[in-house]
């Protein structure tokens, strides 16, 4: 978005320039926080897609105590919802 610029030069034509020069910092700066938030995004979801195939992989394994059964289950299901509400972010 770009204001236009009055032919008179006046000091409401000084001000024009300087709202543009803000908002192109402003458009340059929301360009470099997308790109870092999607970098971000997917730096995490690797790492967190394996700890649920992990915690997948112990749970059908059966190779844990029955008792800790139940706790695994909330694990995989608490860890679900992180996945979820991180997808819903991006």
């Amino acid at each position: 978005m770009c204001l236009k610029v009055g032919e008179n030069r006046d000091e409401f034509d000084t001000l024009v320039i300087h709202l543009n020069n803000m908002l192109d910092q402003l458009e340059k700066s929301e360009s470099k926080l997308k790109s870092l938030t999607v970098d971000i995004a997917h730096d995490l979801r690797t790492p967190m897609g394996r700890i649920k195939l992990r915690i997948e992989d112990l749970l059908n394994s059966g190779n844990f105590l029955p008792e800790n059964e139940q706790q695994l289950e909330g694990i995989q299901q608490d860890f679900s919802l992180l996945l979820d509400t991180f997808s819903g972010m991006m």
